[in-house]
């Protein structure tokens, strides 16, 4: 019987586990993670958020049978430590022994314990070994004899929290001593910071730290040519779109231009696009109609900071409107004055035909909001956009009419 899938079941963009239907094999990450698995080192792996990197590790360690357990530094950062979070991680996994109970009767009837005039009581105590310990062994237990891996996710929520990155590093350590390393089990370290490794050597343990760790290449998003792939095998292979290759190819680099390449957008987006009235199946203003969605749904708070950024005044020229749009046309990590002001003076040649645009100070302007598009990165003056979303958001709603900047109105 052939399945009939739903746009939620094929583009699923919070799904923990892997959608195995819509995976998009990364050969090269993948091989430099298991080759480190069986390393002697820790590992970081680290890449811009939703770029994969959860659904990468997972479908590794699943497919080699390796046994994981992920300890999320959301929770260390709200619990306070790492200690705090292990002990929730050992509570669910029911470690808690039952080592003594007594029970007292009402006339010789038994009282349930819900009752206010409670008359039965259990004694419970939580075995009072160290918590980290306590996990690698719980890990080691459900591994048997395959191998195991601490997961620990989510750096960017401690990773500004001396006393968190010290407890991580600490542990990092401890991994080494006999006591600890009787269990065998590895750390990956998984997050958005890229440097994580100089934080490392930064701290009270420098090269004790450093030297057990080994930096895995950054996860990045899809090329051009997977980003075809993916909406290929998600509009023709599971929803029954018949998109030929041309058609392809357009949507591939149209929606590889909006989203970056990155999966979690791409699913986004892609949701958005599939969920609209088959009347517009296969054409480009379903493209179109889906991101003014997206940009109004999973991107409002980034397009409404963007829209506050914008020219409020009808000026003659709208200079802060023209920058923002050349920001869409920036594909490099970071960049130069000079860089905006050539897709400014190419983008609007009749209003720039002037000595001085004044790209600097805008930029400088931009770069010091309450909430910035963009951070100065004090390297030679340049710069870089703060978050991608900002990027994706001006390349669905700004567009030029007339050598003006204009937005697309919300649906």
């Amino acid at each position: 019987m052939i399945r009939r899938w739903k746009p939620e079941d094929v583009f699923t963009p919070r799904r923990p586990m892997v959608n195995e239907a819509m995976y998009i094999p990364r050969d090269g990450l993948e091989n430099a993670l298991l080759r480190a698995t069986k390393g002697t080192q820790h590992m970081i792996l680290s890449g811009d958020s939703g770029c994969g990197k959860s659904w990468l590790f997972k479908k590794v360690f699943e497919d080699n049978n390796i046994e994981y357990l992920i300890v999320d530094c959301a929770n260390v950062d709200r619990f306070e430590s790492l200690d705090a979070e292990f002990r929730t991680i050992i509570n669910r996994k029911h470690n808690s022994q039952k080592v003594g109970y007594t029970e007292k009767k009402t006339g010789g009837i038994k009282i349930p314990v819900a009752e206010a005039s409670l008359t039965s009581e259990s004694e419970y105590k939580v075995m009072q070994m160290d918590p980290f310990e306590r996990v690698l062994q719980l890990l080691r237990l459900d591994a048997k004899d395959k191998q195991a891996i601490l997961v620990i996710e989510n750096l960017e929520a401690i990773i500004k929290t001396k006393s968190r990155m010290s407890e991580l590093a600490n542990i990092i350590t401890l991994c080494d001593n006999p006591h600890y390393a009787q269990y065998d089990i590895k750390i990956l370290i998984v997050g958005v910071p890229k440097d994580v490794r100089t934080y490392f050597s930064k701290t009270l343990n420098q090269e004790t730290v450093s030297n057990r760790i080994r930096e895995l290449p950054d996860v990045e998003g899809l090329d051009k040519l997977s980003t075809e792939t993916f909406i290929k095998t998600g509009f023709n292979q599971h929803l029954g779109y018949d998109l030929d290759i041309d058609t392809l190819k357009e949507w591939g680099e149209k929606l590889y231009s909006l989203t970056m390449g990155i999966p979690l957008h791409l699913h986004e987006l892609c949701l958005e696009i599939a969920s609209i009235p088959r009347k517009s199946r296969g054409s480009t203003s379903q493209i179109d109609i889906g991101a003014q969605r997206w940009t109004t749904g999973s991107m409002n708070k980034t397009r409404a900071n963007l829209e506050s950024l914008m020219n409020t005044r009808k000026a003659a020229t709208g200079r802060r409107n023209q920058v923002l749009f050349a920001l869409g046309k920036i594909t490099r990590e970071s960049f130069t004055v000079s860089d905006i002001e050539f897709e400014v003076r190419s983008a609007f040649p009749e209003s720039t035909n002037v000595k001085n645009l004044n790209v600097g100070k805008i930029l400088q302007s931009l770069s010091k909001e309450s909430l910035p598009i963009i951070r100065n990165n004090g390297k030679g003056k340049t710069y870089s956009i703060e978050d991608k979303r900002y990027a994706m958001v001006i390349r669905s709603i700004l567009y030029i009419e007339d050598g003006i900047v204009k937005i697309v109105e919300e649906l």
